[in-house]
């Protein structure tokens, strides 16, 4: 039943996400891609499993990253992309670092209730011209202690769904 909410949550999550991103598509087309800095996902795995993930762009190539997720995990960081935002093609690579704070899913937790990581991702990144944003990225996980979930291994990966604003 909780894996059926779960389900439902992120279809529920992904079907707004496009919906709005159609709906508001020819006004976007208007705005200038230049003064789009700030931007809104919807992260699945990774560090945070599913989470609402805030951009800000700092620089052409700089970006500061914050995602907040459904079982209170957090991740704070920056990414770096590979190319500078004027010389880019749709998909473009970027890395990063991230400090993750992942809790202990188990019926009885024990001592280690939460644990920190840092979080390093390799990934390649879409933008439309519509300001649609899909991320892919591999990462290595470096964790103070392996909790037996997906979001404790040492590699993982994440992909993203999202929109500028």
């Amino acid at each position: 039943m909780y894996r059926n909410i779960q389900k439902s949550i992120v279809i529920t999550i992904l079907f707004l996400l496009f919906y709005t991103q159609y709906s508001s598509a020819q006004e976007k087309k208007d705005r200038d891609k230049e003064n789009q800095t700030f931007s809104l996902s919807v992260q699945i795995l990774g560090p945070t499993m599913l989470a609402g993930h805030a951009e800000f762009r700092l620089t052409s190539k700089a970006f500061l990253i914050a995602a907040l997720g459904v079982y209170s995990d957090y991740q704070i960081g920056a990414t770096y992309s590979l190319v500078a935002r004027k010389k880019r093609l749709r998909w473009y690579p970027y890395i990063g670092v991230q400090l993750a704070s992942v809790t202990n899913q188990a019926p009885d937790p024990g001592e280690e209730d939460r644990v920190l990581s840092l979080y390093f991702p390799f990934g390649l990144r879409f933008e439309s011209k519509t300001g649609l944003i899909i991320s892919f990225e591999m990462a290595y996980n470096w964790i103070q202690h392996d909790l037996n979930q997906i979001n404790t291994q040492r590699f993982m990966a994440a992909v993203r769904f999202g929109t500028y604003f």
